[in-house]
């Protein structure tokens, strides 16, 4: 079988890495016993020949094991195993003769006895390393120890029959300790063989559990985009109270089954050591007050009382991972607010001892020293039945346990029953500095993204309207496509310069996002790609970052974060470029209202004649610019990430057109407003 096939092929492979270098122990050997006695001097014939043998066998079996990978498939394994058996029986039976001839001449005598030894000594070490093959084993000691043991037996005598009989209870015991040698060795070989497989399986299993998580994350997170979306819409848009209630209860439902899918996501990437960490600077109150906030409706339903209390000695502003940080804290509050009937519940933070401590302290059940230990372990709780009665899946301690142990920290628990419990993270949380806006990104702050155009790209219908309406509720302009080929018969007809950034889904009919991006960046390389996916997964985002995506946001789609990504790759330098653009017109830009044929309403350019109204191109806003200016002017240059213009607001031409190329009416105008600086 295919099987056999192969453990032979690695018991092969042994034999050859163990018996091909120790065939050169023979030859040093021989010369030790004929150069170092008198064998050299009275038989010096003899003593060539072994040698010439010795070395001749030597580079046969050189040949065959260290060209083992080239040669075992050439000659078949069948062969080679032929072949180089040959070599080791033919070695040992060459020894034994030449062993038996040292032995007639000389025992008893100083020759014969090292003889005897070097005899004993290879036999020992052939018993080690040929043990992967036992016939091969039996025939090398019997050639090796039989030749000698029957001269001295010819020889007669006491003394020689008794060395005679030790040869052959040495040469007994070799044959019987070879055979419990291979068998233990082949055992670890299928033992090893079953281990293997065994790692292949799990590695197949595990594969297939990331598969059917990222397959149900996908499944689970495409309409809930919408939903979530949609109660976003609802809260921001809606004045009825009521009906504003109603969509933050749906916006919370719709989060909590985003948590729940979220810890398991986590889980899995804690069990695979794949979950990354952020190092990024933040302001340690703010953090802990948004993980308040997250459950604070919760515990208002329920009539708790839930505060926060901070040391006056904490830090400002801290070096960690506010994510991760806030994940713990929400994930330790809404423990304490589940399982308390009544009182209150305190978040106390204070610096202890290098670190700074998270102790969440609740007046509900409690629990004893038997159930702390099963707390922290996934899918578990302390009694089965508050899973009945309070709902969760029993992941939130353990995952916040080994995120805690990821950062450096740690989680302890106490409590009594029927009196409540205290629950306390201690994080290495170093203090910084304030990581603060510089007076540009402070200005652009409050303007979101208005002057944007998106081009959005998704499949499903009703996130097209949950997309489009959560851009436009931001002052964006948005051009919709249902598929990548839409997408780019939409770039081609209109122009890619009109388009600051592309939101491209991913799994799409027609043309998927990721050949969709490669093709955008073939006619429009500037142009930043963002994707949009149902899978949260990090082995997605790294799938289009490959692609050349420049970012990845995971559906449900939280309009914030939307904001964040996009103002990022988009408006960060809009105001440093205005600052620092050149030329002699430096009236203030004035962002574009609409795009012809592609968004509502209105003429693309608009204002006075001597002012392009910045839009979006390239990878953030472009800004106002003379229209056709000199050529060192920077609106006619065009750098990769550079917010330049790209067409010329008369003539509608690339923006590389000079003064020359323009209509003869439109060139005078152009002198005219030259000669008075306007």
């Amino acid at each position: 079988t295919s099987t056999d096939a192969s453990l032979n092929k690695l018991a092969d492979k042994d034999l050859a890495k163990e018996a091909t270098l120790t065939s050169i122990i023979f030859l040093l050997a021989w010369i030790i016993v004929v150069y170092t006695t008198v064998v050299a001097d009275e038989l010096p014939l003899f003593g060539t020949v072994g040698v010439v043998l010795f070395v001749l066998l030597v580079a046969v079996r050189l040949v065959l094991g260290l060209g083992f990978d080239r040669l075992y498939m050439r000659l078949t394994p069948h062969r080679w195993r032929q072949a180089f058996e040959a070599t080791v029986l033919v070695n040992g039976a060459t020894w034994g003769t030449l062993n038996a001839v040292v032995l007639w001449y000389y025992f008893p005598g100083w020759p014969a006895y090292l003889s005897m030894l070097c005899t004993a000594g290879l036999a020992a070490g052939g018993v080690n390393s040929l043990n992967t093959h036992l016939w091969l084993l039996r025939g090398f000691l019997i050639c090796m120890l039989l030749p000698g043991a029957a001269v001295l037996l010819l020889k007669g005598g006491t003394e020689n029959n008794t060395f005679a009989g030790v040869i052959l209870l040495y040469c007994l015991f070799s044959l019987g300790i070879s055979r419990r040698l291979n068998s233990r060795y082949w055992a670890a070989l299928r033992t090893s063989r079953k281990l293997e497989a065994a790692l292949h399986r799990a590695e197949a299993a595990s594969r297939a559990k990331s598969q059917f998580l990222a397959n149900m994350s996908h499944e689970i997170r495409t309409p809930l985009n919408a939903v979530l979306g949609l109660a976003q819409l609802g809260t921001r848009s809606n004045h009825d109270k009521e009906a504003r209630a109603r969509f933050r209860h749906i916006l919370y439902s719709g989060r909590h089954l985003l948590g729940i899918i979220d810890d398991i996501l986590d889980l899995s990437k804690l069990d695979a050591g794949k979950l990354q960490l952020d190092a990024v600077p933040f302001e340690l109150r703010v953090t802990v007050e948004e993980a308040l906030g997250m459950v604070q409706e919760l515990a208002l339903g329920k009539g708790l009382n839930l505060t926060v209390e901070f040391d006056s000695g904490l830090p400002a502003w801290v070096r960690g991972d506010p994510h991760r940080l806030t994940q713990i804290l929400v994930n330790l509050l809404t423990n304490a607010v589940k399982f308390t009937r009544q009182g209150d519940i305190r978040l106390v933070v204070r610096p202890l001892d290098g670190e700074i401590s998270f102790s969440v302290i609740d007046t509900g059940i409690g629990v004893d020293e038997s159930q702390i230990a099963r707390l922290f372990n996934a899918f578990e709780q302390a009694d089965g039945s508050t899973t009945r009665h309070d709902g969760g899946a029993g992941l939130g301690l353990a995952i916040s346990r080994d995120l805690a142990r990821l950062m450096g920290g740690r989680i302890t628990a106490e409590g009594v029953p029927g009196k409540g419990s205290t629950f306390t993270l201690f994080l290495p949380l170093p203090e910084t500095r304030a990581a603060g806006l510089t007076e540009d990104e402070a200005r652009i702050a409050g303007e979101r993204l208005a002057g944007l155009n998106v081009l959005a790209v998704e499949d499903n219908r009703l996130n097209r309207t949950v997309l489009r309406q959560m851009l436009e509720h931001e002052g964006a302009r948005v051009a919709l496509a249902r598929d990548g080929r839409q997408a780019l018969e939409c770039l081609a007809e209109k122009g890619s310069e009109v388009f600051g950034v592309v939101l491209m889904d991913i799994q799409m009919p027609v043309m998927d996002g990721y050949e969709a991006t490669r093709r955008i960046h073939e006619i429009a390389p500037d142009l930043p790609v963002i994707g949009l996916t149902a899978h949260a997964l990090e082995e997605e985002r790294e799938r289009c970052l490959d692609a050349g995506m420049v970012a990845h946001i995971s559906k449900p789609i939280d309009a914030d974060d939307l904001v964040d990504v996009l103002r990022q790759h988009w408006a960060s330098e809009v105001a440093s470029e205005v600052t620092s653009r050149s030329g002699p017109f430096r009236e203030k830009p004035v962002l574009a209202t609409n795009v012809p044929g592609i968004f509502s309403g209105g003429d693309f350019i608009t204002g006075p004649s001597t002012v392009i109204q910045a839009i979006a191109s390239g990878r953030r806003a472009a800004l106002a610019r003379t229209c056709c200016p000199g050529p060192t002017d920077t609106a006619h240059r065009r750098w990769r990430g550079s917010p330049a213009i790209r067409r010329c607001p008369r003539t509608r031409r690339r923006i590389r057109c000079r003064t020359a190329r323009c209509a003869p009416m439109q060139r005078r105008s152009h002198r005219f407003q030259e000669r008075h600086g306007r």
